[in-house]
């Protein structure tokens, strides 16, 4: 190969790699499963809608009707959309009627 064709080669691939490294590398998206239904079961660790279980973490966020509200506020029998996360938390709670 010739000098000249040589560094040019050197120059692309070094573009190519810097292209590359520039770039922002995404997360892969986290599988979520939403269950709408009833409350069948709620503890201060676990809700669960329509035999779907999520497990409660600091991160879930519980609303009622526009507010947050606590795991405790929940009651088996209320109707609810839950968001569980690819590991089994629940991500989000969505219930009808809760009082603080």
């Amino acid at each position: 190969m010739k000098p000249r064709h040589r560094t040019m080669m050197h120059c692309i691939v070094g573009l190519l790699v810097a292209i590359g490294m520039a770039s922002p590398t995404s997360a892969p998206a986290e599988d979520v499963t939403t269950v709408n239904g009833m409350v069948t079961y709620v503890s201060r660790d676990v809700i669960e809608v329509s035999g779907h279980r999520g497990l409660v973490f600091p991160g879930t966020t519980i609303m009622s009707e526009g507010r947050q509200v606590s795991i405790g506020s929940v009651l088996v029998g209320m109707p609810a959309e839950l968001e569980v996360g690819s590991t089994g938390q629940a991500l989000t709670v969505q219930v009808k009627g809760a009082v603080e």
